[in-house]
């Protein structure tokens, strides 16, 4: 099922790691007969990387494949990867695609301790002492408002009704 899915998405199959966190660079390999590599951002910019800053490492067992390394991974999204070939042809390259996700780090919803939390940190304006509980006035003015609007009911049904009155008896 997990293939099944992978195949639908595009995304490399087994075990290859496609998934990176803001900021991680990918390192994407070139064929020998690839000229450029232009990496889609999410937002529809296009990198170009030129194999004058290839290197060349071993990778999966195979010795010697140029590798050109993409840094600009500052938007979470999908990547696609396109090869401009010798001959001038555009090639997609969906097994090296990659997904950039958010950092899971910053949605932890666990309570930080007092001494990591910024408004509690020393210099914070207060002298690190816990803030002041917060006078919440929406409930007086609330009140308030609807008082007033019942007291102009009763003053037009007041008014109304005396007109009525006089009317009737003139």
């Amino acid at each position: 099922m997990q293939e099944a899915a992978r195949r639908l998405a595009g995304a490399p199959s087994g075990d290859a790691s496609s998934g990176l966190v803001v900021g991680q660079r990918r390192e994407i390999p070139m064929a020998t007969d690839d000229r450029r590599l232009d990496v889609v951002k999410p937002g529809g910019q296009i990198r170009s990387l030129s194999p004058d800053g290839a290197t060349t490492r071993p990778r999966e067992g195979k010795a010697g494949v140029r590798t050109l390394v993409f840094a600009e991974t500052d938007e979470p999204g999908a990547y696609r990867v396109r090869a401009t070939r010798a001959d001038g042809s555009s090639v997609e390259r969906p097994d090296e695609s990659f997904v950039v996700n958010l950092d899971v780090r910053e949605s932890d919803p666990t309570r930080l301790a007092d001494d990591h939390r910024p408004d509690r940190a020393r210099g914070a304006g207060n002298g690190g002492a816990a803030p002041k509980r917060r006078l919440e006035l929406w409930h007086w003015l609330s009140a308030a408002v609807l008082l007033f609007v019942l007291f102009e009911s009763a003053l037009t049904l007041r008014f109304r009704r005396g007109r009525l009155l006089r009317a009737a008896r003139g």
